[in-house]
């Protein structure tokens, strides 16, 4: 739930993933990590003040649409409204993240395929299993509803520690290599 400390452990982990980005920008003047930067630092304010729902809801109004008007399941006009914007902010930043990935080399496009992982595990646990989460309603399969919600949670969670850890990762100017 927002502003419990398992979302302000999230929080932090998007807040340090904006930070080695901007280190890495800046003393290494890696600029092909801006885009990245720019997409975490959506996502910490999205996750802390709601951005695609309160843009989802300024939309509809401005339209005219009745925002919680059900159309399928417990899918409402607003969670399509929410799927829009992130559609909207997802392709803004990607196509930022696209233009450096092909003016980069062979290492950066490397490094660039596992951020996108990272981010499409991110995405999955935290888009596609929140429309999955909003088909049940707590009122008509309660067991659903919880399942839905902890795989959503659990799993964004986990997919945005994985993220962390590999930015943490790209901080080191050469591999380590073991000798064995």
């Amino acid at each position: 739930y927002d502003l419990t400390l398992a979302e302000s452990f999230q929080y932090v982990k998007e807040y340090w993933i904006i930070i080695i980005f901007a280190w890495l920008i800046i003393k290494k003047k890696d600029l092909f990590y801006i885009g990245w930067a720019a997409l975490f630092t959506y996502l910490l304010f999205d996750d802390m003040l709601g951005v695609h729902e309160g843009l989802a809801t300024f939309f509809l109004e401005k339209f005219g649409i009745n925002s919680g008007h059900i159309i399928f399941g417990e899918l409402r006009y607003q969670d399509f409204g929410e799927l829009a914007v992130s559609l909207f902010f997802g392709a803004l930043f990607l196509s930022i993240i696209a233009i450096a990935y092909l003016r980069n080399g062979k290492e950066v496009r490397i490094k660039f395929h596992y951020l996108v992982g990272g981010l499409l595990l991110i995405v999955f646990f935290g888009v596609v299993n929140d429309l999955a989460n909003r088909v049940f309603s707590f009122f008509s399969s309660q067991i659903m509803f919880e399942i839905t919600r902890l795989i959503e949670d659990g799993g964004e969670m986990l997919g945005m520690s994985v993220m962390c850890w590999y930015v943490y990762t790209l901080t080191e100017s050469e591999p380590v290599h073991s000798e064995t």
